[in-house]
């Protein structure tokens, strides 16, 4: 055989192993997803983490990549996909990290399948979900994963699941139940059931819908950015057993102007109501023993702090109430 045959039959060996690679590719998908590998935790075994996508609409995550089981979608791996309508998980992904789907405006249709953990901000406004079911293999989810989905209409809650229900189609977390996550869609008023325990980190954040919330004798506690970002909520009842307020739960609800406090809060952690503009009237009590850096009568503006003019603190005197007030130069009247 001459020399230029040679290298002839050398370049069609090359070739012809190289379009076997690209099918081997095309078939378990590499063309869409981009993916890294890591050590599974649990078992020790090296799994695929899906980190990106150049696909369709119609998204399916596949069992494997190769020989590696996909376990996980990773953080912004979807993010501002807009092009997404739907969503199925593979039967091995167990794991959607923070922000994953983030911002996908037009998907519709997400199937979770056999997932366990979803973390924060994980389908952030993604304005197109209606409803949401989750699987019975679910063991946690943030309570902001849906936060901006402002056609939720409803969760729904599989047959078995260990940890959570749906009640009237807003997620609780059983034990000592609380609310994990409202639907923005659902209404523009909201009444806290009989034995929720409390307002879940995130439930109600960036809901532009609701406006004015009962919160029942049973609820404890309101949590860490609750109702953040909750612009139109105007009107806040709450029950004599909420006791504490946490860090940032009502920030930013600018229309806010009328809060029914508990008689046994003892404690409002820092920039609770930092942003709540037209909250003028504050009346507290004698069981306050904490109040927080900046927790009412501030807002942010340019990235600084500023004071809001006219807030007014109704207490009895010698109180927390009263500290608070004069330490921060705002308005106190003893009652």
């Amino acid at each position: 055989m001459t020399k230029f045959k040679k290298l002839v039959s050398l370049f069609l060996a090359i070739a012809v192993l190289m379009s076997i690679v690209t099918i081997s590719v095309d078939a378990v998908e590499k063309n869409k997803f981009e993916y890294t590998l890591k050590t599974d935790e649990d078992s020790g075994i090296t799994v695929a983490e899906i980190t990106g996508y150049k696909g369709l609409s119609a998204v399916k995550i596949p069992a494997k990549i190769g020989k590696y089981k996909v376990k996980s979608i990773g953080p912004r791996a979807f993010r501002n996909k807009k092009n997404i309508k739907s969503v199925v998980l593979g039967p091995n992904v167990k794991e959607i990290n923070e922000s994953a789907f983030s911002d996908c405006i037009n998907l519709k249709k997400i199937n979770l399948r056999n997932v366990e953990f979803i973390g924060q901000n994980a389908f952030r406004n993604c304005s197109s979900l209606e409803t949401v079911k989750i699987p019975s293999s679910l063991i946690g989810v943030t309570g902001d994963a849906f936060s901006g989905c402002k056609k939720l209409i409803k969760f729904k809650v599989g047959q078995g699941n260990y940890y959570y229900e749906s009640i009237g189609g807003v997620l609780i977390r059983k034990g000592a139940p609380h609310i994990v996550a409202f639907p923005q869609a659902k209404g523009t008023s909201y009444v806290v059931p009989d034995g929720i325990k409390g307002i879940g980190a995130g439930a109600f954040k960036d809901n532009k819908t609701i406006r004015k919330i009962v919160i029942k004798k049973d609820v404890q506690t309101i949590e860490e950015n609750a109702f953040d970002g909750c612009s139109n909520l105007v009107n806040v009842k709450m029950g004599n057993n909420v006791t504490q307020i946490q860090a940032q739960a009502f920030r930013e609800c600018r229309k806010l102007y009328s809060v029914k406090f508990s008689k046994l809060l003892t404690s409002i952690d820092e920039e609770a109501f930092l942003g709540c503009k037209k909250l003028k009237t504050i009346r507290l009590f004698r069981k306050l023993e904490s109040i927080g850096d900046r927790a009412f009568g501030y807002m942010r503006k340019d990235g600084k702090y500023q004071k809001i003019k006219g807030v007014k603190i109704i207490a009895p005197s010698n109180s927390k109430a009263e500290k608070y007030a004069k330490t921060n130069g705002i308005s106190f009247k003893s009652k």
